[in-house]
């Protein structure tokens, strides 16, 4: 199957997918170098092992870098990165999300950065060994260009991964759909509504009698002795 898209707005083609039974489908690679985002739309969830995590914010250019910067945080080496991207109903591995990458190879660091374009992969590891290593010279020596490979978790593996997202997002959305906004103006009715209603009788009504006020003297006392 061949996914027509607009050359125009995308200028890409996009290669054959896996299509599994269920109806996701596993995107192998793009045949050039694009963004994948507006092809394959969110929120996007991590395939890792019972791991929770969503992105729902990120714009095309930096949710790359964004998912990223989650896999090799929270999960290690990327080059078997996988995420399901779930509007589009289907599984992003690395080399659709990360298209090119190039690691830091100073001791201790092993950072891995991506680029969509294979050029501007060395600039932005030239900037990290800058920022974080002060190298200036010589900084070729200390980047590696990562080839990823084939994506090689298994089907079941993942069709689990994504049958639980799944479940999870049926849960909450239930939770949202049995769940009242209360407002101010909500929280006051509510109030209201437990108060015991006020009886009309004699003794809730204001039975105290108003004194007449005092009269006051007509006579004046005069100024002068008598």
């Amino acid at each position: 199957t061949i996914h027509k898209s607009d050359i125009t707005d995308f200028r890409i083609i996009l290669p054959p997918v896996k299509e599994q039974d269920d109806g996701i489908e596993v995107i192998e690679s793009l045949d050039i170098e694009d963004y994948f985002k507006p092809l394959y739309p969110g929120p996007y969830h991590c395939l890792f092992k019972d791991c929770n995590y969503k992105n729902t914010r990120a714009d095309m250019k930096s949710i790359g870098t964004v998912l990223l910067d989650h896999w090799q945080t929270n999960h290690g080496n990327p080059l078997q990165a996988i995420f399901y991207a779930q509007e589009a109903n289907c599984v992003l591995p690395a080399k659709v999300v990360f298209v090119n990458l190039i690691q830091c190879t100073v001791d201790g660091c092993g950072r891995y950065f991506h680029s969509v374009y294979e050029k501007l992969l060395t600039t932005k590891v030239y900037i990290h060994h800058f920022r974080m290593h002060n190298i200036k010279q010589d900084k070729e020596k200390f980047a590696k260009h990562v080839k990823i490979p084939i994506l090689k978790a298994k089907m079941s593996e993942i069709n689990a991964e994504v049958e639980r997202i799944k479940e999870k997002l049926a849960i909450d959305s239930q939770k949202g759909d049995n769940t009242t906004i209360r407002t101010p103006t909500t929280i006051k009715t509510e109030a209201a509504a437990k108060m015991p209603a006020k009886e009309n009788t004699p003794a809730a009504l204001d039975t105290t009698e108003k004194q007449p006020a005092a009269r006051k003297s007509s006579k004046r006392r005069s100024s002068v002795a008598a």
